[in-house]
């Protein structure tokens, strides 16, 4: 029902933004949480246009993935990346102590080029393989969420690498505290996470 709500309360002249709970009520300070419409609700010509324009290519695309469900995905793929840059660092390992031998000692300097390139390139893979081949990461699967394009659709590889590559802008992730419920790799990209299936009860 959250998101029947803010339909309401992203075009309503009461909406406020709070960094904990997102889009609130400025009349009760709290989530919308009224049954059918709201009583109070007063429509703002402004926010509607501006909602309209980011909505602009994107009808097709579904609902919105929450705030909350995008922390919960950061949280579980950030661990699962951590996971897959042990696995890829120890078999990359592997590979230059039987091949490129003298190769190796380029890991046990101190060397931040060399960090954030292995990062960046590692990241790319982890992020790009899953969300080109399914749409999804690990992290999606379990919030019941997925990565569309602005027709609705899975997007194309080199969509997903430019999503992915832009996960690694400076302060990304600081871009949801934004009002907007997507960041700045899904701006850049023209993609957006939204919900996989639909809540029956909705």
């Amino acid at each position: 029902m959250e998101n029947k709500h803010l339909k309401y309360c992203k075009i309503c002249t009461h909406q406020q933004f709070d960094p904990k709970q997102g889009i609130v009520c400025g009349l009760t300070q709290q989530k919308p949480g009224f049954t059918g419409t709201c009583e109070q609700f007063q429509e703002s010509t402004k926010l509607k246009k501006e909602l309209s324009r980011e909505l602009d290519g994107f009808e097709k695309a579904g609902e919105l993935a929450d705030k909350g469900k995008r922390f919960a995905n950061y949280i579980i793929d950030l661990i699962c990346y951590y996971l897959f840059s042990l696995i890829f660092g120890l078999f990359l390992g592997i590979v230059l102590m039987l091949f490129f031998p003298n190769a190796i000692g380029i890991f046990f300097e101190e060397n931040t080029l060399v960090e954030l390139t292995l990062a960046l390139v590692v990241g790319v893979i982890f992020y790009s393989t899953l969300e080109a081949a399914t749409g999804r990461t690990l992290g999606k699967v379990i919030t019941g969420t997925k990565v569309v394009d602005k027709d609705g659709n899975k997007p194309g590889f080199r969509t997903i690498l430019l999503r992915s590559l832009c996960r690694f802008i400076p302060f990304d992730p600081v871009s949801f505290l934004r009002k907007k419920d997507y960041g700045w790799h899904d701006e850049i990209s023209e993609t957006r996470v939204v919900l996989a299936t639909k809540n029956k009860a909705d």
